[in-house]
């Protein structure tokens, strides 16, 4: 089958029906391995502090009243505790890894920002309501190149916010986002969208148009809008710029009401 194989590639080849896969320069990998290992070791902070709780629960500890049980006062609270054995050595413990791992997220959040400080993209991305300085780096390294996308839809297809689609016998079906897709750069997407409709009054009121939907359905709505704004801000180099929403309340002229009444009573 070799032969038949090379022959039909050739013809694929001749055709131009095979896409070139795009391969980001290395500088550009080797960072986004910097920011993938961030994001791994602030899910393993995440589980640290539910074996916490969980802790907190079993041995029915009275906490005090912090905003935060892992900021400053929390911890001091916690490292006092006295529980029967063997809750006292598995939270001494528990607290050692959590800020273990608290030292080596901000280390690498502080060599992400050294890299990408220079970046005009990851600057033009920061000004996009939503985008903090680790999600913005995130989106900006997945897209990398923004020419490789010809227009939104392209880039809104790469990142999986558009939805599966069925047609047949004339009816076209939608259904959940298509799974093929880059994985990074949605949950980039859609966790900036949740931080959008807090501090944005335009995105807030995207976001309440399609709540009657569900949140879930809302929020991805809101996240296909933050893209096509962000592919705009990186083709044309222009920051995001925010215009207060102006509500226009028309009065009519007398003229135009006598009219207006005439063509009701036709």
């Amino acid at each position: 089958t070799d032969t038949i194989d090379a022959h039909t590639l050739s013809h694929l080849l001749r055709a131009n029906l095979i896409p070139c896969v795009y391969v980001p320069k290395k500088e550009t990998r080797n960072i986004k391995d910097i920011l993938r290992q961030r994001m791994f070791l602030v899910r393993m902070n995440t589980r640290i502090k539910n074996r916490i709780h969980a802790l907190i629960e079993k041995y029915r500890i009275s906490m005090p009243d912090v905003s935060d049980l892992f900021g400053k006062t929390g911890l001091s609270f916690l490292k006092k505790c006295n529980l029967p054995y063997p809750g006292n050595l598995l939270l001494k413990q528990d607290i050692e890894i959590l800020e273990a791992l608290n030292a080596l997220i901000k280390e690498t959040e502080k060599e992400v920002l050294n890299l990408l400080n220079e970046d005009e993209r990851y600057e033009i991305a920061r000004t996009l309501p939503g985008l903090g300085a680790i999600l913005a780096g995130v989106v900006i390294l997945e897209i990398d190149r923004i020419e490789r996308f010809p227009n939104a839809k392209k880039l809104l297809s790469y990142a999986g916010l558009v939805p599966t689609t069925y047609a047949s016998g004339g009816k076209c079906y939608h259904g959940h986002l298509i799974k093929q897709s880059n994985k990074w750069l949605r949950w980039a997407m859609v966790e900036a969208s949740w931080a959008a409709q807090r501090v944005s009054p335009y995105f807030q009121s995207c976001y309440r148009r399609y709540l009657h939907k569900g949140s879930n359905t809302a929020i991805c709505v809101l996240a296909r809008r933050l893209l096509e704004i962000l592919w705009s801000m990186l083709t044309y180099r222009r920051p995001y710029e925010e215009r207060p929403i102006v509500k226009i309340h028309y009065s009519p002229s007398p003229s135009q009401k006598n009219r207006l009444k005439a063509s009701c009573q036709v």
